[in-house]
């Protein structure tokens, strides 16, 4: 159990870090692109080197990198690190808990998986904890601009939840098909990250390139990388193989926990009763929901 906690722990300190960095010393996409390209030349490298016959890629895995590129990596990462701009460290960590709700409609819709009403309950329950946080709003955040009652970074965030999930269904496919996950990770982070380049070049200054300060850009570069893409994505992978995808789930909850600590440690960040309230409402309908989904597979 403790290494579950250290795990999201390593996740919560990433939103904070990356808030510090894009706001003093490099711009997100550009942040990003690095981070990924360095990752996954990174991961290539050390499975050339323990293991170079796991290389070998088949026809039928082309689908599922497909899938971890364009999901995973290229519109997980730009969409929360462009969001992360504009909303606190905890709001973004509590947004990402929205990718378990986006499971499941995904396993209703696409895989014919049957909800009960006490799954619908839970789904409702957890989705409206949800709501005090989208209507609260920050300064910053306004500046963003948006659509009814959201904000244009949440809804990147939510984009980038609903990523997710895709993303790594592409990953169980490639596993489930034989290839390797640190071949997956690696090869999608390096193409990912060339990827969001042109997108950088787009949406962010280039004068010369989008860095204010190199030495401490590259110093957070260095942490989030190792922190974010080689130690907590392949912890992740490591911990599937003792624990239910269902108790890491729930597990996900303390994160955002862990960020507002952070985030106060850090950043200055307080949280108030909206935080409680939803964090309280979110917790009753994921636990409700697999509760149900536990008994469902005995």
């Amino acid at each position: 159990m403790i290494f579950v906690l250290f795990l999201y722990a390593l996740f919560a300190t990433v939103f904070p870090l990356c808030k510090i960095a894009f706001n003093n010393y490099i711009e997100p996409i550009f942040f990003t692109s690095l981070c990924l390209m360095f990752a996954g030349t990174v991961l290539l490298i050390f499975q050339y080197w323990k293991d170079r016959s796991k290389f070998a890629l088949k026809k039928e895995h082309i689908m599922p990198l497909f899938l971890l590129i364009i999901c995973n990596i290229y519109l997980t990462n730009v969409c929360e690190r462009w969001g992360l701009q504009y909303l606190s460290a905890v709001k973004t960590s509590f947004i990402y808990n929205l990718s378990p709700f986006f499971s499941a409609i995904f396993s209703y819709f696409l895989l014919a998986e049957r909800m009960t009403y006490k799954k619908w309950l839970g789904f409702l329950i957890g989705f409206l904890g949800f709501i005090p946080f989208f209507i609260e709003k920050s300064a910053q955040e306004h500046t963003a601009g948006g659509f009814c009652i959201f904000s244009w970074a949440e809804l990147a965030l939510m984009t980038a939840a609903l990523s997710t999930v895709v993303g790594w269904i592409g990953m169980r496919k490639l596993i489930l098909l034989g290839g390797s996950p640190i071949i997956g990770n690696g090869i999608s982070m390096l193409i990912g990250g060339f990827m969001i380049l042109p997108t950088s070049f787009i949406l962010e200054s280039w004068a010369p390139v989008p860095v204010r300060d190199w030495g401490h850009a590259l110093i957070f570069i260095l942490i989030t990388t190792f922190i974010s893409y080689i130690v907590a994505y392949n912890m992740y992978g490591s911990l599937l193989s003792r624990y239910t995808a269902t108790f890491l789930t729930m597990a996900g909850l303390t994160s955002p926990l862990f960020t507002a600590l952070f985030g106060w440690i850090l950043l200055g960040e307080s949280v108030g009763w909206t935080f409680i309230w939803s964090m309280v409402m979110v917790s009753i309908g994921l636990y409700l929901f697999h509760t149900q989904e536990v008994k469902g597979t005995q």
